[in-house]
């Protein structure tokens, strides 16, 4: 059995499409990616997050960092 195949993805001009698949975990780095993500002001990012929580508090932290990001940003867990 092969899968279907999907059209190439056609990548936007100004916008940025990112995947974050790991542990949620102090020592994966996401609170960093998201600081990181601040400093794209007008730029269009997505950034799509999969993984489970191993550490509640930071998961928190990363949380309240993610309402405070630019109107451009939009994450999704």
């Amino acid at each position: 059995n092969q899968l279907p195949r999907r059209p190439p993805y056609q990548k936007q001009p100004g916008e940025l499409r990112l995947l974050w698949l790991a542990r949620i975990a102090r020592n994966k780095g996401l609170l960093f990616l998201l600081n990181c993500l601040q400093k794209l002001p007008g730029q269009s990012v997505t950034l799509d997050v999969y993984g489970p929580v191993a550490d509640a508090n930071y998961w928190h932290q990363c949380q309240r960092l993610m309402v405070t990001l630019p109107a451009s940003c939009r994450v999704t867990y």
